[in-house]
């Protein structure tokens, strides 16, 4: 999905995680790569886990899906985001930084953008 706020993400990319970035768009179900097979496993497998588990020990919350997967899958970095993470990420940067966004004519045309170090 291209749209200004995602160009604009992309450009401060090194400067909010220290290493440029890279952003190809490409068709539905193409250009998948090994952490889309990584959340689909991580998914199954809550899936399962669930329908093993009593009724009252369903993994129902992210915060459940989150414990369970770091359990599960030991050689995997896993992070939690909550709500309150996302809000104040929004507040504190990214509403300031999308005030200035602008749109950039003739994106349609392109399929692949790299951040400017």
């Amino acid at each position: 999905y291209k749209n200004k706020k995602n160009f604009l993400n992309l450009a401060y990319h090194a400067s909010d995680f220290g290493v440029p970035a890279d952003w190809s768009f490409s068709a539905t179900s193409h250009g998948k790569g090994p952490w889309d097979g990584l959340a689909g496993s991580a998914k199954r497998e809550a899936a399962l886990e669930s329908l093993r588990r009593p009724q009252d020990k369903q993994i129902l919350t992210p915060l459940e899906f989150y414990k369970f997967t770091k359990e599960k899958f030991k050689n995997v970095v896993v992070d939690f985001v909550s709500q309150e993470d996302i809000t104040n990420l929004h507040s504190e940067v990214l509403e300031d930084r999308f005030e200035c966004a602008k749109t950039i004519k003739g994106t349609l045309g392109f399929h692949s953008y790299s951040s400017i170090p």
